[in-house]
């Protein structure tokens, strides 16, 4: 296992409390940060695998119900997964 980072933006600006509490209360590896009108949401997430990081961090995403509108991996993360083949 190994931990990888990357950051999704979300299409939106997420301020509901409630929405973000349920957020945090699911995952344990991220922090939201604010920004031009939309959220991002940065991850540490431990996973056997890149693909597997981040497939599981968009579920959490979607179980909140909101949109991603671009991701963005931390450029050691993709040197972990190069470097494993």
């Amino acid at each position: 296992m190994q931990d990888y980072a990357f950051t999704f933006t979300l299409a939106e600006l997420v301020d509901d409390e409630d929405a973000i509490d349920e957020f945090y209360g699911r995952t344990h590896d991220v922090t939201m940060v604010d920004g031009d009108g939309r959220t991002q949401l940065q991850f540490d997430r431990r996973a056997s695998t890149l693909d597997e990081a981040l497939c599981s961090a968009w579920r959490d995403v979607q179980a909140s119900g909101w949109q991603i509108e671009s991701i963005s991996v931390e450029p050691a993360s993709v040197a972990m997964t190069a470097a494993s083949k």
